[in-house]
Order: C-alpha cells, then structure tokens, then sequence
C-alpha cells in the first residue's frame, strides 16, 4: 500500500481541479434550482464570473463554500481568491492551502466538507487527515482479504463530498504503490455502464445510481467491484448487482459527521455491517461511538442512525434519529423542507414522506390549502412552479395529496397516507 508523499493528493493538479470543479458545480446547483450548465470547454479555465454568470450574491455563497473547504486561511490566500476568480485560480488556491497546512500539522491537518443537503444551511465536518487516511488503509485491507484487486476506480459521486473524497481520492493512492486512474462519471445517466467498464474496476455510487444502472440488465465484465454509501442499500438492489456479474458489492455505512464505520459484502453474504477497528461501542451511549483517533486519542461520536447490534458485535442500521432523508443521494431535511413549504401563501399545513415511486424513493407531499375553495389541480400545478423556482431537484415532492386536515391514525398521530399515481 502507498505511504508518504503518494498520499499528497494535493500536489497533483488534475486531482485538485476535480475536487474544485466538484465544489462549484454542487454549489451553483444549489444556488440555482431551477437548473444552470456547467460550461462545456472544461479543458481550458472557467471564470466564474464570465464563464458561470455568477452574480454577487451568488459569488458570497461560492467564496463562503470554498473558504469552507480550506484547511486554514489567511489573508494572502484570500486577496487570491478575488483576484483570480477562475477554476484553476481556485484550484491553486486550495493546493498551496493544503501544503502549508500539512507543513505545519502533518497528519493532523484538518479537512472540512460540507454535509450534503438541499435543504437546511450546510454544515461544515472537520476530520483529520491521518484518520481518513487510516480509514482507507482499512478499507484497502478488506479489498486484500476479499481478493479484489483494483485497476481503476470508477466514480459516480462528487469528490468534495466526504465518500467521493475518500474512495475517489484517497483510496486510489493506498490500494497500490502507484495511484490507480480515476474515471469520472459523475452526471452522465448510468443507462449501459457496462459499456464504460474495464475488468477490475471499482465502481463508486449510490443506492438510486446503482438501481438506475440496473434497468438496463447489465452483465458486467470480470472483477468489477460496486461500492455503495450516502444511503441504506435495499438487499434487492444489491443482490441483482450481483447477478449483473459483479465481483462483490460492498456497503459503506458512515456520514459527514463520523466518517466511515463500518462496512459490509453481500457477495460474502455478510447481513451486518462489520465495524472498523478503530471504532468502540459505548456501553452507557447507545447513540454514540468512540473513535480512536490516527494519533491515539480519543473521542465520543454522536450518530445519525439508531445501531442494532448482532451478538457477534456487527451491527445493522436502524432509524434515523433525525427527520434527515436521502434523495439520489442527497440529503434532504424533512423539517426544513415542511417549514419552506407552509410558507407558502397558498399552504396552510403540509406533511412529508419519503416513498418508493417505481423503486426510486422521492418525496410526497399531503397539503391542507389556505383556501378550501381553490381547485386541487390549480394548487398543484402552482406548487409544482414555485418548487422548480426554490427547492433543488431532490427536494421537490413529486407527489401531492390535498385535504382539509393532515392524515393521523385512531390515535390522533400523523400517519402515512395511500398514493394515487392517477394524481401526480
């Protein structure tokens, strides 16, 4: 496994602009709802004024994000950031922060990244380098036990984001002596990934990408690897991956906040999630985990998901302790998203449920109209435009159900409430 200078992704520009380029484009995203292009000519720079169109206010967004990223900052790399307001301007930036923060902290140098929401304000994860180096070295390990030896990765996800980070950017430099190539598919629909697949690749998605992959029936070529995060898997899903020809289809079970903790191999038929070593329960916290950190201290953890626990200590996730869901792979808070709703004029009350729309999971939505005489057909259509306008694509119900009062069971609480796909 490569150690030392291998591990400095930073010193390599093309790894650096992807990272960036990730950034911006998940930034402007959600800046701009209603949908915005990436500039086709990524070859040469993009300015992001110029090029992106971005006015002030959005500018104040994309410098607070990328300021957000920077391990520390100082006055000189921010007067940069004004002065050269381009992708690669910024891509140099983030470089030279990265190397003078590795100067002075070394394994200790702290890497931000955003939780990933369209809802709710974003909000910054710090974790040391040498952790989530430690982490990919563990994660190296289980591709050695398993025998999955790795060519290429693959990559479906955003590398800014903590899991594209880790597998697209970390891992490829600690499977092997030299850092195996990246191959980025990131927005193209996976409809004939095969076509796109060498032996021994790894490919890095998400729960609804790899379902998506899978309408298509592919038969993947020899030793191909899927990995799988940011969302529970459906066992379905993962097993007709493995019929398609996958090697092995791994489960990543981690966050923002925690990093990875554990892991899991349906073609090993592993039911339960395996726990890092570097990881603890915590007898008198059954929400919390302790983390050994790369240095040797310590910390308590708090986690988003109740752990069931196996009596050979793997574990399986239960619910979620927040009202956060996950939408193709983006987090989407229930409670933010129901506030930004009943704001709206024509809304008096709405109630929000993630469901299964043909397999994929998206939002509905059962709304109590401000005015009972308005006509459902009318409201929905009016609620469908402001959406487009306001709410990334993830957030935005796909579903709508209109009553006088919100569905409850007998027993006054809210309870679900039956889809009519003849209503959209």
């Amino acid at each position: 496994m490569a150690t030392g200078e291998a591990l400095l992704w930073w010193r390599e520009p093309a790894v650096v602009r992807r990272f960036v380029a990730d950034l911006l484009q998940s930034e402007m995203a959600l800046l701009r709802p209603s949908g915005w292009a990436w500039p086709a000519a990524t070859q040469g720079d993009i300015h992001l004024v110029r090029d992106l169109q971005a006015d002030s206010l959005e500018m104040m967004s994309l410098f607070a994000a990328f300021a957000d990223a920077l391990p520390a900052q100082t006055p000189d790399m921010v007067d940069t950031l004004h002065e050269h307001t381009t992708w690669h301007g910024w891509a140099q930036v983030l470089a030279s922060a990265m190397e003078a923060a590795y100067a002075h902290s070394g394994a200790r140098m702290p890497m931000r990244f955003r939780t990933s929401g369209s809802t709710g304000t974003p909000k910054s994860c710090v974790h040391a380098f040498g952790d989530l180096v430690q982490e990919m070295q563990a994660m190296a390990a289980v591709l050695a036990t398993l025998q999955l030896p790795i060519q290429r990765v693959v990559s479906a996800v955003r590398s800014h984001h903590i899991y594209g980070f880790l597998f697209t950017v970390l891992l490829p430099r600690i499977v092997r002596e030299q850092p195996v190539p990246v191959v980025n598919l990131q927005g193209r629909a996976p409809l004939g990934l095969e076509r796109s697949l060498q032996p021994v690749d790894l490919v890095v998605a998400y729960p609804d990408w790899w379902r998506a992959a899978l309408r298509s029936s592919p038969r993947f070529p020899d030793g191909v690897v899927g990995v799988s995060s940011t969302a529970p898997c459906p066992e379905d899903v993962a097993q007709a991956a493995l019929a398609a020809g996958l090697q092995e289809f791994l489960q990543i079970y981690g966050s923002s906040e925690t990093a990875g903790i554990g892991w899991r191999a349906s073609g090993a038929g592993m039911a339960a999630f395996q726990l890092h070593g570097f990881w603890q329960r915590v007898a008198d916290a059954p929400h919390h985990l302790q983390r050994t950190h790369a240095d040797g201290s310590t910390a308590r953890v708090a986690l988003q998901d109740a752990l069931i626990w196996q009596a050979d200590g793997c574990f399986v996730p239960g619910p979620r302790l927040d009202a956060t869901v996950q939408v193709g792979g983006v987090n989407v808070d229930l409670v933010q998203l129901q506030a930004k709703l009943q704001g709206h004029l024509a809304v008096q009350a709405v109630a929000l449920r993630l469901h299964p729309f043909a397999g994929t999971p998206r939002i509905k939505a059962f709304v109590v109209p401000a005015d009972p005489a308005s006509g459902d057909a009318a409201l929905r259509d009016a609620l469908a435009v402001w959406c487009r306008q306001h709410l990334a694509p993830a957030a935005r119900p796909v579903h709508w159900t209109f009553g006088p009062i919100l569905p409850v069971n007998a027993q006054g609480k809210p309870t679900d409430w039956p889809v009519d796909l003849d209503a959209a």
